[in-house]
């Protein structure tokens, strides 16, 4: 059920002064106004106050626009003197604001959303990302161990799948593949002179197994007959030799 509000009018005998307002909520929850100089007033002496509904059963979405019409009922020189009302402009309120019922991390979030759409700031914060040292075998070590076992939830996983669904990953494009090749051949190459030992390619392969469970990948003929040829930077597997630079064998 959707919430309701009213429009107010308070009479103080006393001071022989009003004030109009609104308030989303029943009329009996306890709520004064939100004017501090009229509910201290109310406070020290309630019984000097008397108050009258003007309009009832008004939505979030028009409780404010009610409240500006008959703001415009007061004198410009009777505010602060017969009104306890100071402004009587169309005043915003928390409970509109859609961003109000988020939390913390969810507006920074949104706001980083927002910033990372700007081209200027985006370039400079990838410029930012070369210029930071990179991570020490310990750092990496300590990331592996905080994700190892922990798994995503079914709506982190629903998330991501309404993210991506829809959207082509491929094929590349012959640039696009000549400027990765660019930026991982040689020494750019996380792996490059490196080697798995023995029992990690074992274990590698029994997982493999288990993925795979019997099943022949679709490409499994694009290597047959394929041996392995390096150029003495990299290693490529073809049936042909590349190139008169290119030898036999991995480096």
């Amino acid at each position: 059920m959707e919430k309701t509000g009213f429009i107010y009018i308070w009479y103080d005998r006393k001071r022989k002064m009003y004030y109009i307002g609104c308030h989303l909520g029943t009329e009996d929850d306890g709520y004064i106004c939100s004017n501090n100089r009229m509910r201290d007033a109310y406070r020290r002496r309630p019984n000097d106050f008397k108050r009258k509904i003007l309009h009832r059963k008004l939505t979030k979405e028009n409780i404010f626009e009610q409240e500006h019409k008959w703001l415009q009922l007061i004198p410009d020189d009777q505010l602060g003197k017969k009104y306890y009302n100071l402004r009587k402009h169309k005043w915003g309120h928390w409970s509109t604001d859609i961003n109000s019922s988020l939390t913390i991390k969810q507006k920074l979030s949104e706001a980083s959303k927002k910033l990372h759409q700007d081209p200027i700031y985006r370039e400079k914060f990838l410029e930012g990302r070369k210029k930071l040292p990179p991570q020490t075998k310990e750092q990496i070590e300590k990331r592996a161990r905080s994700n190892t076992g922990k798994k995503l939830s079914e709506e982190t996983k629903r998330k991501i799948s309404e993210a991506t669904k829809g959207k082509i990953c491929g094929p590349l494009s012959k640039e696009h593949k000549e400027k990765l090749s660019k930026a991982l051949s040689g020494k750019n190459n996380p792996f490059y002179g490196k080697q798995h030992d023995p029992e990690k390619k074992k274990e590698m392969n029994e997982k493999t197994s288990r993925t795979m469970k019997g099943k022949i990948p679709k490409n499994i003929d694009m290597f047959k007959g394929s041996i392995w040829w390096n150029n003495g930077t990299i290693n490529k597997r073809s049936k042909e030799c590349p190139g008169h630079e290119w030898n036999k064998g991995m480096i």
